[in-house]
């Protein structure tokens, strides 16, 4: 068993702990990191200073703090990067609470829709993931989804001023997928659960040095899930007959677009109180159409209009069903969804997630190169039918301990809650599809190439020869001001002449005093 970890801890580049464990060290014991992949915000650290540490550097919101260990020296691993976020004082103690980098692109909205059929992503998920966290200012190392049939893709993409961790947050529920701030590679890894696997298995009174609990809940499993969202846009033709006084008429379905014409003639729809340049409105929640003027009596009312047809998609897991002998089911409604094939891609990865019963075990261990997000295989000689292999999904270092906490297993869901961290709290499940339309007509409007002519701007100048108009001595002409002679009319195309030339035009040429061109 190792007994003796190194730390670097830089705050603001200064070092702040002991790495050569040879002079002072303003680090206290309660310091932790913890590493996650179920990214809310990313990794988060808390770094517990002395007092003494303002003598080198004094803590401040927004400093950068970098944190590396090793066994042989301090700087062998990077286990964190972030800035400091908050701080707060515990008797003569700085508590510094961190979040890694992955935190700023929480706070980082954007609009973009991203069409299989249109845009280079072509439906791929991952290089969705890619545009997203570039186009934020990050690199990236992104493993492919692929876009073979057999591979989960996507029609439509759409984020409507959702932070760029929320969108990402989705790809990776969508593919069943973690993603990390790679510290020592400084870019954003995004991969599937358990690409690497650790070389060294994990067994209990070996590298395991606690009595695994096993925990098993029955409470989360789904294995019967409904997906709400999917439509169809189909046409309906209703007729009506006016009486010269109703003004009001239903329509059967909710109405997404309309065409009304009255005996021919087409009729022009507007919105109440605009302006009275129309001459019908329409009440959606009412299901209903309003006229100005009533239409005649006999005359024809054609309203031709279209509806949404829902298409709700609907799956099992019948060896989920029958392992358990129970089936347990869930529905949920995404209005982002477009497509039925969107719709199947979303029911499948909620299958997969909710088909089994989550289980999980917590673990000390001095196999300090673990990462969150590996697949290892266990042996629990005290439990030999959990024994094999299983993601970490959680890690904890606590300074000064030498043994990390992690955890292993299958993700606990709360089927309530299961998407708050990806919806930003029902975001996505309240915007309507008149604002995704708002941002595929933003998209073309921005994709027009546009050429920009040159123009030269030429400042010039003369000298005004003769009388200067107002000017007390200059203006004077004869004896008397212009204006007072009756001969003399300003503007007048006749005596409005000095001479042979037009007041104050004595001939002088331009002189050219700068030229710009752009």
């Amino acid at each position: 068993m190792v007994t003796n970890l190194k730390y670097s801890f830089k705050l603001a580049t200064v070092e702040v702990g002991d790495p050569n464990q040879t002079g002072v060290n303003y680090v206290s014991i309660g310091t932790k990191i913890e590493h996650t992949r179920n990214n809310d915000s990313g990794n988060t650290a808390q770094v517990i200073l002395n007092n003494e540490v303002t003598t080198v550097v004094t803590p401040a919101i927004g400093q950068e703090i970098i944190i590396s260990r090793g066994v042989t020296s301090a700087t062998e691993s990077y286990v964190f990067r972030g800035e400091v976020k908050e701080i707060d004082f515990e008797g003569d103690k700085y508590v510094l609470k961190c979040k890694d980098k992955l935190n700023q692109l929480k706070y980082l909205l954007f609009s973009a829709s991203y069409d299989k059929n249109i845009d280079s992503e072509a439906g791929e998920l991952s290089a969705i993931f890619t545009s997203i966290v570039e186009n934020g200012g990050f690199s990236t190392n992104v493993v492919s989804s692929g876009t073979s049939a057999t591979d989960i893709m996507i029609d439509k993409f759409i984020s409507d001023d959702n932070s760029r961790l929320d969108r990402m947050n989705l790809i990776s529920s969508i593919l069943n997928w973690f993603y990390y701030y790679d510290y020592d590679n400084e870019n954003i890894r995004f991969e599937p659960k358990g690409e690497t696997t650790f070389s060294t298995p994990l067994i209990t009174g070996t590298n395991i040095f606690n009595v695994l609990k096993w925990n098993e809940d029955l409470e989360s499993v789904r294995n019967k899930i409904k997906i709400k969202g999917a439509f169809t846009l189909d046409t309906r033709n209703e007729t009506e007959t006016g009486d010269g006084a109703t003004k009001v008429f239903n329509f059967t379905y909710v109405p997404v677009s309309t065409n009304c014409t009255i005996d021919g003639a087409l009729k022009k729809q507007g919105l109440v109180d605009s302006s009275s340049d129309y001459d019908y409105t329409i009440d959606e929640q009412e299901k209903t159409y309003t006229f100005l003027t009533a239409p005649a009596l006999d005359e024809e009312i054609i309203m031709n209009y279209t509806t949404k047809i829902a298409m709700p998609v609907t799956d099992s897991d019948y060896s989920s069903q029958t392992k358990y002998g129970l089936v347990q089911e869930a529905v949920f409604t995404f209005k982002d969804i477009v497509t039925v094939d969107d719709a199947t891609t979303r029911l499948i990865q909620l299958l997969e997630k909710l088909k089994d019963a989550p289980i999980s075990t917590t673990m000390h261990t001095d196999e300090y190169d673990v990462k969150v997000g590996d697949k290892v295989l266990i042996n629990d000689e005290n439990a030999t039918d959990k024994n094999g292999e299983y993601i970490v999904f959680s890690k904890i270092i606590n300074y000064g301990s030498q043994l990390d906490i992690i955890k292993v297993g299958t993700e606990k869901f709360n089927v309530i809650s299961l998407f708050t961290t990806i919806d930003e709290r029902l975001k996505m499940l309240e915007q309507d599809d008149n604002t995704l339309s708002e941002i595929l007509r933003q998209i073309i409007s921005f994709s027009h190439i546009y050429f920009l002519n040159r123009y030269d701007l030429t400042n010039q100048k003369r000298v005004m020869a003769g009388a200067i108009y107002g000017h007390p001595d200059l203006g004077i002409y004869g004896t008397a001001k212009y204006g007072d002679d009756t001969a003399f009319i300003l503007g007048h195309a006749t005596y409005g002449l000095l001479g042979t030339s037009a007041l104050g035009d004595g001939g002088a040429s331009w002189a050219t005093v700068y030229e710009v061109t752009y």
